[in-house]
């Protein structure tokens, strides 16, 4: 089994982690369509469908999550650093929180405003569908990929390896902004646009100023 230098500070170039990122994204994306299109003709007429599939979301996720862990380890960058996997002392978990219930309402309004002047429905309905409880099973895969897998995978791939290879590069500052640009691009939720960037800007400080995703993950 290969072993991972973790006193190596050798990480990917920017470059590298967003088509990683990218390639990850869209390849998981069209296999299980593809698969789910094999499975139900009707999605390729309607592809509102899919959303139904709580499956395809769940391990669309997992998927996501594994193939760039896979990738690091067989170019054995040191793990821990890249991805700034650091425990954090019981203190700043407790200001973490304080902190997250403080700030994350201002986000919410900033991003009910927005959604006064444009709204995109059609999204809006969409996601609506995509998250809609109908039964306890319902609810654990939803809660589950909500509020456990998708903070998790989001904020190892965003603000652990994207934010450490552009911060190497670029400097603090540009690799914050960045990382919070590129998070917009690929989930390209229009109805969120601002929430998601200003969100992303406040987990990456938090992130360069902890030195951990642990924080990220909780206020996410």
């Amino acid at each position: 089994m290969k072993q991972q230098d973790e006193t190596s500070t050798h990480f990917p170039k920017p470059w590298e982690t967003i088509l990683l990122i990218v390639t990850s994204f869209f390849f998981t994306t069209f296999l299980l369509s593809s698969i789910a299109g094999l499975m139900n003709p009707k999605i390729i007429d309607d592809p509102k469908i899919l959303l139904s599939y709580r499956w395809f979301i769940v391990i669309s996720n997992v998927l996501f999550l594994l193939i760039p862990l896979f990738y690091y380890y067989y170019k054995n960058y040191p793990m821990k650093k890249l991805l700034l996997i650091h425990p954090l002392p019981e203190g700043k978990i407790i200001w973490i929180v304080i902190f997250s219930i403080g700030v994350l309402p201002l986000i919410d309004e900033l991003d009910r405003i927005f959604k006064l002047m444009i709204t995109f429905e059609n999204v809006e309905n969409s996601y609506r569908d995509m998250f809609q409880v109908r039964s306890f099973w319902d609810f654990i895969m939803v809660f589950g990929t909500l509020s456990i897998l998708s903070p998790i995978l989001q904020e190892i791939n965003f603000r652990g390896a994207l934010l450490q290879s552009v911060q190497e590069k670029t400097g603090i500052v540009n690799a914050i902004i960045f990382s919070s640009l590129f998070w917009v691009f690929i989930y390209l939720e229009m109805n969120s646009i601002v929430q998601i960037f200003i969100l992303g800007l406040v987990l990456g400080l938090v992130t360069i100023q902890l030195k951990s995703i642990i924080p990220a993950i909780i206020l996410h």
